[in-house]
């Protein structure tokens, strides 16, 4: 991807699928939707919250901690040359285990040129009766990611 001048305009993505209890096949969904959003001229793709698995926060069952992986990994790693291959910034939601036994609901920005520009952990609101969001992940300091070069993330 090119850096972009103040004159262009930027396309975004926003990809949402139903998602099913295999990673392998939910990672190969978002493949094919990053590709067609590219294809459409998307210069960034935003994939759904937690793409790789389906969404389990509404429930407290600890056999969901089997679906996390490390960031960076092999999903990320896909991603990445994704990207590169296609010339796009894709972001991406996924579960964490940072260390064992901490995990973490994470956002990753991988870019064009191979490389993880960065991640940010979610910040978690308290638990309510429909999402369990504090029984698989700790509460964090969330960052804002931006991507407009030359701007700090707070005037995003």
């Amino acid at each position: 991807m090119e850096n972009i001048k103040d004159t262009e305009i930027v396309r975004i993505g926003l990809v949402q699928s139903v998602s099913s209890g295999d990673p392998s096949y939910n990672i190969a969904v978002a493949e094919e939707q990053i590709q067609q959003a590219a294809g459409q001229g998307a210069n960034i793709v935003c994939l759904q919250e937690l793409f790789r698995t389906f969404y389990f926060c509404n429930t407290e069952d600890h056999v969901h901690f089997r679906l996390a992986e490390s960031v960076p990994g092999p999903t990320t790693a896909r991603m990445q040359v994704l990207a590169a291959d296609l010339g796009v910034v894709i972001i991406a939601s996924m579960f964490e285990e940072r260390a064992p036994g901490l995990y973490h609901n994470t956002v990753v920005v991988m870019t064009p040129m191979d490389l993880i520009l960065g991640n940010t952990v979610k910040t978690i609101f308290p638990t309510i009766p429909v999402f369990m969001k504090s029984f698989t992940s700790l509460p964090a300091i969330s960052a804002i990611v931006c991507l407009i070069p030359d701007m700090p993330a707070s005037e995003c």
